[in-house]
């Protein structure tokens, strides 16, 4: 038997539009903790369960928030599941709900959108995933009138959309400038062989960065697009070790993960040298996944470069200001992260990796 207001009303001898006014938080309802308490405690008592949607139809709001993404096993992208967490954490303490939609393909989840804002399920959706997908879902809700974040690079054809990316461009020029302010001029790059946007962003980066710092390109053959595998880097390394010292990188810049430093150091230390900055070493600065460590030497990442950080702005400079009905002192944002010193592990010592 479905229970209504009237019969907690009825129980309590109270009247309906009292106990509909608590228990649906309306404002200007007038009525004592206590019999707040009392209110709330016969609704549980007897089971009662409010109509979510007519009560977002009166009060305007749903108080969810819907994350929508793509699924990473279907399409092979990296799965958004890190960023959950800090979303949902930061919308409870906000009195809001993440609700998670999963969809096997582009055009399921299209039809998803569609329905989240004809039910009216939630105030804003989050849009996670490829630019090339993702331009395609944000047009759909602009058409719809449905409030959006977005994290990725939208920036020339839609910069009115509210979007979070990292700064890929000013990563690599900070990194091209630490390693010229240590006195290298050739300078290697250590990069995703993907047309992702992002990997394209750094790419473009390091050739801008050394045009200004040197008045030219790069020499031929400095840019390396790698799968992310630490054997292939390997390889190139010594293939660059292997020229005549005048045309060898001296330092590189990484635009890729772990496996990048990793293939690096492997092959240094097959000529008895390692990353590092003193004579004889050779520089290495740049992107790195979560908790790198270096083996046997110093490098220079970027702290603070996960999809956590993106989301952890994201809900507080975006989102927030969006459900609230707050104007946006930007749309567009950057984060620039802050590149530090890695050091060794000091387990290992490098002269034992030399044949």
């Amino acid at each position: 038997m479905t229970v209504k207001l009237r019969d907690i009303a009825t129980r309590l001898n109270l009247s309906p539009s009292l106990v509909s006014g608590v228990l649906n938080d309306r404002p200007g309802i007038w009525a004592s903790e206590e019999t707040r308490r009392r209110i709330r405690r016969t609704a549980r008592e007897l089971g009662y369960r409010p109509n979510a949607a007519a009560r977002a139809l009166r009060i305007g709001k749903t108080h969810t928030v819907a994350l929508v993404y793509l699924d990473s096993a279907a399409l092979g992208h990296v799965h958004p599941g890190l960023v959950v967490d800090e979303l949902a954490r930061y919308l409870g303490s906000c009195g809001y709900e993440l609700l998670i939609k999963v969809c096997a393909d582009q055009e399921r989840l299209l039809t998803s959108l569609e329905e989240l804002v004809f039910t009216q399920t939630c105030d804003a959706v989050i849009l996670w995933g490829r630019e090339a997908d993702v331009q395609q879902q944000g047009r759909i809700l602009e058409e719809l009138g449905m409030p959006f974040v977005i994290k990725g690079r939208h920036e020339e054809q839609y910069p009115h959309w509210p979007q979070v990316d990292f700064d890929h461009e000013g990563m690599m020029a900070i990194a091209v400038s630490h390693l010229a302010s240590l006195g290298h001029r050739r300078i290697a790059y250590v990069g995703y062989a993907s047309e992702e946007l992002y990997c394209l962003r750094l790419l473009e980066g390091y050739y801008a960065a050394h045009q200004k710092l040197f008045g030219a390109e790069p020499p031929a053959g400095f840019v390396f697009a790698a799968p992310d595998h630490v054997e292939i880097v390997r390889a190139k390394m010594l293939d660059w070790l292997a020229l005549p010292p005048p045309q060898q990188p001296t330092a590189a810049v990484i635009g890729a993960g772990n496996a990048a430093w990793q293939g690096i150091e492997l092959a240094l230390a097959t000529v008895g040298r390692r990353i590092g900055s003193g004579a004889g070493e050779f520089a290495v600065a740049g992107e790195s996944h979560q908790n790198m460590q270096l083996l046997f030497g110093n490098g220079y990442t970027f702290e603070r470069v996960e999809l956590t950080d993106l989301a952890h702005v994201m809900a507080r400079q975006l989102l927030w200001p969006l459900l609230a009905g707050q104007p946006l002192e930007k749309t567009v944002l950057r984060v620039l992260p802050t590149l530090r010193q890695v050091e060794s592990l000091q387990l290992l010592n490098y002269v034992s990796f030399c044949p």
